[in-house]
């Protein structure tokens, strides 16, 4: 589907249906390339016109990247939904013999490595897989599928990964659910930490710890396994309620983590983003900003100030 060539009432009508595309990224995308349109017409208003003399040459050039910038998100839009479709293609391919579960396996990790390609060849340098899937087999352990469903998961983040570009950091974030101040998965990284913190090579892992449902800091400890030496990025501060942590508190954990990782290697953030559902959590725009200015407090007097 040509998502930049549809009518905007067909455009706006495929946004609102069950189908995957167009998604928050191409929709992103729009909206810029609608900024950039808006911009370009300021310029073009002032062309020819007496009393904007002055200015010509300042509009002129305001006018060639505002059209540049518009023309490039509008790229990105069709990429974005391109890739997608890709991988949600590859998600509805046949599992029943063990030929198709290859098939299908095969073509995820490629749906993966294409969408990191159409990240970098945009400019992105940095980028985190938000990632459930970690977070529901930490729920579900028990399964009598587990194991296998780890080993999986651990082949395709272990082959995508391979062939990322040297230059371009990619990061995890163990989500375990956040709608309106509520969690979906609980369940300690035990299970899951001898694969995805001992054998994986991201640059970061956002791990969740503001309460005793993740568990304790011992997984940590498989970090100690990896060679790829990634940040580990400590949740404890919770992005679900208004009321800051007890900064005595959040330092001894702090500490307590360095049993594992060295602290060199640890970060501090929430636990999780402040609004990922459209509802947002509980808290307001003032009290989300009062939670990252505390973030940064904490880790300069922990840290330091670089």
């Amino acid at each position: 589907m040509n998502l930049v060539e549809q009518r905007v009432i067909d455009f706006v009508a495929a946004t609102a249906s069950k189908e995957p595309t167009p998604g928050g990224g191409a929709i992103a995308a729009l909206t810029a390339a609608t900024g950039a349109a808006l911009a370009e017409m300021v310029a073009n208003l002032t062309f020819g016109k007496k009393g904007y003399e002055e200015v010509q040459s300042e509009m002129e050039e305001l006018q060639t990247k505002a059209e540049a910038i518009r023309n490039r998100m509008l790229e990105l839009s069709q990429a974005d939904a391109d890739v997608f479709n890709i991988f949600m293609d590859a998600l509805g391919l046949p599992k029943n013999t063990d030929e198709e579960k290859a098939t299908r396996t095969a073509a995820i990790q490629q749906a993966y490595k294409d969408a990191i390609k159409a990240f970098y060849d945009a400019g992105c340098r940095y980028l985190q897989f938000d990632d459930v899937y970690w977070g529901s087999l930490c729920n579900n352990h028990l399964k009598p599928e587990f194991e296998a469903d780890k080993a999986q998961a651990l082949e395709n983040i272990q082959v995508v990964l391979a062939a990322k570009p040297a230059n371009m950091v990619i990061t995890t974030h163990v989500c375990r659910g956040n709608f309106r101040s509520t969690y979906l998965l609980t369940g300690a990284y035990d299970p899951i930490a001898d694969a995805l913190f001992g054998q994986t090579q991201y640059d970061g892992y956002f791990l969740e710890y503001d309460d005793e449902r993740s568990g304790g800091f011992e997984p940590l400890k498989h970090f100690a396994n990896n060679p790829h030496k990634g940040r580990v990025v400590l949740g404890l501060i919770s992005s679900k309620f208004p009321e800051l942590e007890d900064k005595a508190v959040i330092k001894a954990r702090i500490k307590e983590a360095t049993q594992y990782v060295p602290l060199e290697q640890l970060c501090l953030s929430p636990q999780c983003g402040f609004a990922s559902t459209e509802e947002g959590n509980i808290m307001t725009e003032a009290q989300q900003w009062a939670k990252v200015r505390y973030v940064e407090e904490i880790a300069k007097e922990v840290w330091g100030e670089d």
